[in-house]
């Protein structure tokens, strides 16, 4: 007989390292900008939004769209 142990342990996937949907002082925060000017960007819908309830969250993919669209503008 053998005294072999199994590892019955449940493996969690961890958290993404950046979030998938960003608050409106995080994205700030990540394009460095004011919060008036993230509203602006919005508002000329250069920036897209998610509403959830009362909430508007950014979406990290909208961020890396606006970073690169901006990059390829100032070439």
């Amino acid at each position: 007989m053998s005294n072999r142990v199994v590892d019955d342990a449940v493996q969690v996937a961890a958290p993404p390292a950046v979030p998938m949907l960003l608050t409106v002082p995080e994205a700030c925060a990540q394009l460095h900008i004011s919060r008036w000017m993230l509203y602006r960007l919005i508002h000329t819908r250069q920036l897209t939004t998610i509403k959830l309830g009362r909430r508007r969250l950014i979406p990290q993919t909208a961020v890396a769209s606006l970073i690169e669209r901006l990059a390829r503008e100032t070439l």
